[in-house]
């Protein structure tokens, strides 16, 4: 029951000799759908690439120049280090909070200098303990460092859950000098659901 789309791409992997898992990208949809992301989010909104599931330079690359954006998410160290190796003029944001080892990991193989961390990074913190591993990290390599807090915004996904220890960590980062509030973070599934924003439906 494929559409002729699909059966298409059936046999053009059958026709491959890839009888297995296959990522398959349509780079003429792909791009059709960058469009009308734009057209949607128009000048209301920063838009930013997420490198999730299956990084790919290329890819984001091809991305990056369509939407010209140069902001990026983040979930892995060793992809965190590729991108500062290869695109040293990306704004990185991270999709999840690092453990403090994997943080000082990427300083350890950092080695791009048109890369500065201290700008161009923002680490994601989701707990008082992981701020204050962050505070020594940094203090011990002194090194500056951008932190955006994580909160949970009623889905139990990670995060801080009480105002007290925002509030707390805020004033830790203030006090601490090597440090610097870069913003929030919260992951609601639902806001693209939302009716007229970011492409929800009109009602």
């Amino acid at each position: 029951a494929h559409s002729d789309y699909f059966l298409r791409l059936q046999h053009a992997l059958s026709e491959a000799g890839l009888y297995r898992p296959t990522l398959v990208l349509d780079a003429e949809r792909l791009s059709r759908n960058t469009d009308r992301l734009l057209h949607h989010i128009g000048s209301n909104f920063a838009y930013r690439i997420v490198g999730k599931s299956l990084p790919s330079l290329p890819l984001i690359n091809s991305v990056r120049k369509q939407t010209g954006t140069n902001r990026v998410m983040v979930f892995h160290q060793p992809f965190l280090n590729l991108i500062a190796q290869h695109m040293p003029d990306s704004q990185l944001l991270l999709g999840k909070p690092m453990p403090v080892l994997a943080a000082r990991r990427f300083y350890s193989f950092h080695s791009n200098r048109q890369f500065n961390p201290a700008t161009q990074l923002q680490w994601l913190i989701d707990s008082p303990e992981r701020l204050r591993e962050y505070s020594e990290l940094a203090r011990a390599l002194n090194q500056p460092m951008q932190i955006v807090l994580e909160l949970d915004v009623g889905l139990r996904r990670g995060g801080f859950r009480e105002t007290g220890d925002v509030g707390l960590a805020i004033m830790n980062l203030k006090e601490d000098p090597n440090l610097q509030f870069a913003g929030f973070m919260g992951y609601e599934a639902h806001a693209s659901k939302m009716p007229e924003l970011i492409g929800g439906p009109i009602q």
